[in-house]
């Protein structure tokens, strides 16, 4: 295949499916996804429609054969490979569009400063001859070299930040392979510069080319600040507070989520683990025996290697992917057309001693459960609860018989709940087998090892072990347990870092606007002060006066933040965990913040204007 041939994305290689497995001879057994190109002219509708016929034309043939109910759920690829992360790209995409429109703001704000300073000029050229249009083609060339320097330089920028985002992050981005800056991306940022340039420096340019020659000549050099456009000046600084107290609530939101999900208690002790996979081939472990004396003896061989407490092996790791299956359980009434269900884990009789996993009743694994003894099983708290809530799960029979022959067991223990998809996804039950039982297994086996050094020092001697018995086999997925768990973070981890990215930006921006507004309307006001001062005002009374118009900007733009954030962060509801849209004291730190920093931008050309000598300022002026 191509290079850049990304599906699926975690495939390197592709082997033919062959028909010596007993899955063929299982109707039960549905495990594989089918893919299939729909024929031109047939609507997914139509697709889906025939499929339903599909599966009650085979329940009508075989009644009770296959899952009671068969259902064939059809599902655009398209949408299956981006539904996980659609929500998240698109509240991204928000956030980046938001930052677009604070730093346009903060430009248009400083071109409407800037013309003021221009107003002499713009008169002696339009007492020359030029016309209003000269005049605003020659503003609208200003503002567009800042554009064209700021998108060349955010497109630099963002060919680098793409290179190292996929790389770092590869993991929390689907298809990573596609993610590059082409030709369709340098067509969007030019759209988008020319876009922002048109919209955010014309209304300037339309402002400062309306010259009245003969007002602007007759102040003799002294700029004019009319109030059409302070108004404007405060308006743009004014949404600039809005649309960053919004992204800053929407990042608040997503920390608070994220420290809800770290406060989860995953079900075992992750601390000081080592994980790794060995894979036998087929050809050289053909029997299930012979599987389970290869670990048997590597479980016994890595047991002796100094500093290791203890070592287990299983089939499934938590958030690694745990296979699922139906099962037949006596008494038990479900909802009509569902079976129970349970995830299926195999474990070696160490292995709730080296997780840590609580024993709440009964027994678990010992070295009597073996191939040829009664089928045992252990299961979670959560399908004790489920399926016998009023009742001592012990003694209870199962029915596996999804994989192959039916295989028939009998609760033993119970053991607390391990979270093995997600830490916020909710706990489903699950079933534990003998390791050395589960005939059904499969040729990928996890060690599980706990140990009183740091897990890294023990990867060597570990594949030195495997290799004493078998040269061929080799290690993959060697992490420590706690770089498992923190990876089962890592899209949720992403998406805070960028939205808190954005946020700060946004944060500083918005701040940049009113140090803008404030110092340029401290400026223009010199005479205003020099009066006040001169007539007996306190420093510390003009310092007030300024800081609190100041303030009063703010409390505008922050009272149409909030009322946009309770109507936007909405969009977050899927990516937060224990926490709501609307979670006050996260609304309160977001204005806080603004405040202050507020407060501490108007200080500073605040402070600066009480220091002028009154003498000085009015004979300036």
């Amino acid at each position: 295949m191509p290079r850049d041939f990304a599906f699926p994305s975690s495939v390197d290689a592709w082997a033919p499916l062959t028909a010596d497995t007993a899955l063929p001879e299982n109707r039960r057994a549905h495990l594989f996804t089918v893919l299939a190109r729909v024929k031109p002219g047939i609507s997914f509708e139509q697709a889906q429609s025939d499929l339903r016929s599909a599966a009650r034309r085979i329940e009508d043939q075989s009644p009770g054969v296959d899952d009671p109910g068969l259902v064939f759920t059809a599902d655009r690829l398209h949408h299956q490979m981006t539904t996980g992360v659609r929500p998240a790209l698109m509240i991204l995409l928000g956030a980046v569009g938001f930052v677009l429109l604070i730093a346009c703001a903060n430009v248009a704000n400083l071109m409407l400063a800037r013309g003021s300073s221009q107003q002499r000029e713009l008169a002696i050229r339009a007492a020359l001859g030029a016309s209003r249009r000269r005049l605003i083609l020659q503003l609208l060339a200003e503002s567009s070299l800042l554009g064209v320097l700021g998108a060349t330089a955010g497109t630099l920028l963002g060919y680098w930040a793409v290179k190292l985002l996929t790389s770092a992050q590869a993991e929390a981005i689907p298809v990573p392979q596609t993610i590059s800056m082409d030709w369709r991306m340098v067509g969007f940022i030019v759209l988008i510069s020319v876009t922002s340039i048109l919209s955010f420096g014309t209304l300037p340019a339309l402002r400062q080319s309306r010259v009245v020659v003969q007002n602007a000549l007759s102040q003799a050099g002294r700029t004019l600040t009319g109030g059409m456009r302070k108004d404007l000046r405060w308006t743009l600084a004014t949404s600039q507070i809005s649309l960053g107290l919004v992204l800053l609530i929407g990042a608040g939101l997503l920390v608070k989520s994220f420290i809800r999900v770290l406060e989860i208690d995953p079900g075992y002790d992750p601390s000081s683990m080592l994980t790794m996979s060995v894979a036998l081939p087929e050809r050289g472990y053909p029997n299930f025996q012979q599987q389970v004396n290869f670990f048997q003896k590597l479980l016994d061989q890595v047991k002796v290697v100094p500093g290791v407490l203890s070592v287990a092996a299983s089939n499934a790791l938590p958030f690694r992917g745990t296979p699922e299956t139906d099962l037949e359980i006596p008494g038990f009434r479900g909802q009509p057309g569902a079976e129970p269900s349970a995830e299926i884990l195999t474990a070696t009789p160490e292995f709730f001693h080296t997780m840590k996993i609580p024993v709440l009743e009964g027994r678990v694994f010992n070295e009597r459960d073996v191939a040829g003894a009664p089928v045992v099983l252990v299961i979670n708290q959560t399908m004790a609860r489920d399926f016998w809530p009023d009742e001592n799960p012990l003694g209870k029979r199962i029915t596996m018989k999804d994989w192959g022959e039916p295989l028939n067991g009998e609760v033993v223990g119970v053991v607390g709940d391990v979270r093995q998809d997600a830490l916020d996804a909710p706990i489903i039950p699950a079933i534990y087998y003998s390791f050395a039982q589960f005939d059904r297994g499969t040729l990928s086996t996890y060690l599980i090892i706990r140990t009183a050094l740091h897990p890294s020092t023990l990867t060597n001697a570990i594949q030195s072990n495997v290799w004493e018995i078998d040269k061929t086999l080799p290690l993959s997925e060697v992490a420590s347990m706690e770089d498992v768990l923190s990876g089962s973070l890592q899209r949720r981890r992403f998406i805070l870092f960028l939205l808190a990215s954005f946020a700060a930006i946004a944060l500083s921006l918005s701040l940049i606007g009113i140090y803008g507004v404030v110092a340029y309307s401290v400026s223009q006001r010199t005479r205003e002060f020099g009066v006040r001062l001169a007539l007996g005002a306190q420093h510390s009374e003009v310092l007030a006066m300024v800081v609190l118009e100041a303030l009063k900007l703010a409390v505008v733009g922050l009272l149409a933040g909030v009322a946009a954030a309770l109507i936007l962060t909405r969009v977050l509801r899927s990516l937060l965990f224990q926490v709501g849209i609307t979670d006050p004291f996260t609304f309160l730190i977001a204005i806080f913040v603004f405040v202050a920093m507020t407060a501490l931008a108007s200080y500073v050309p605040a402070r600066r204007v009480t220091k002028t000598d009154p003498m000085v300022a009015l004979r300036d002026e």
